[in-house]
């Protein structure tokens, strides 16, 4: 049998001697602070549901800002909350979880950028003219 002793001097070992045992819990620390979720926050949580219930896309899918922009998610949030059907059509989803929030925020931003006009209006002069080229001619 070996016998170690510790690098330290007196002080450190009364320190570690004097720290109470976590056991998984804190007693101050123990409490979860919930903030309300803004109106930015609360339509990305309502596209991920809707794409996870209708779409069946899950919150971490790398399709989620497609089809959020190209088939115009957040319209068809607006219209099914119109007619109040929203409630009903997401009923069954599971809860999102905050760290997807992202992810929904981003999919609504690729929609903003789907909607914007064009840079140049699609007119006459803005389109290339086809050439004929002189041996057809």
């Amino acid at each position: 049998m070996y016998y170690v002793k510790s690098q330290g001097g007196k002080n450190e070992q009364q320190t570690k001697n004097d720290e109470k045992p976590d056991n998984g819990f804190q007693s101050k620390n123990n409490v979860h602070r919930i903030t309300p979720m803004s109106e930015k926050e609360e339509l990305a949580r309502l596209v991920l549901q809707w794409c996870l219930v209708v779409a069946r896309i899950a919150p971490d899918s790398p399709r989620l800002a497609w089809y959020c922009s190209r088939w115009n998610v957040p319209g068809k949030i607006a219209d099914a909350a119109a007619a109040g059907t929203l409630a009903d059509t997401l009923a069954g989803c599971p809860p999102i979880d905050r760290k997807h929030l992202p992810a929904g925020i981003a999919a609504i931003a690729a929609w903003h950028e789907y909607q914007q006009p064009p840079m140049l209006p699609d007119t006459e002069e803005t389109r290339l003219q086809a050439r004929q080229s002189s041996s057809a001619a």
